[in-house]
């Protein structure tokens, strides 16, 4: 093999190497295996309600929970959170459930979400369940 040839195989294997996926390190330094951007709805310290809104209900706005974030224990092992889901009807009473862990799932009024992720001020959720009608 001649220098040229050898110098050409050398680049070009470098080239496909430097390209090859590489993971995008996080933007937020407090990332941990329950701190992930995973899951559709945000639950923020400082806004009252989920980010997006639930589905509306087949029976109305006044029949869609709310779900909200009281509080975050991020620093516990493993972290956890306390939410509130209200909807105006049937009966308006809110629900706190507490002590939710990635993964655990919480029912209101036959909609439920499961928790995917919890950071220090920050939790997300997936819609897993809403009622047919």
């Amino acid at each position: 093999m001649t220098a040229a040839r050898w110098l050409t195989a050398f680049l070009t294997v470098l080239l496909v190497t430097s390209c090859a996926e590489q993971p995008i390190p996080s933007k937020d330094p407090t990332m941990t295996a329950e701190c992930t951007e995973s899951g559709h709805y945000l639950l923020n310290q400082a806004i009252d309600v989920s980010t997006p809104s639930l589905p509306k209900s087949a029976k109305g706005r006044a029949h869609t929970p709310e779900v909200g974030l009281m509080g975050i224990r991020f620093r516990d092992v493993p972290p956890t959170v306390t939410i509130q889901m209200i909807s105006p009807e049937p009966s308006g009473e809110p629900i706190e459930i507490r002590d939710l862990k990635v993964g655990d799932e919480a029912t209101y009024a036959g909609y439920t979400i499961r928790i995917t992720a919890i950071c220090e001020r920050t939790a997300r959720f997936d819609l897993v369940n809403q009622p047919d009608s």
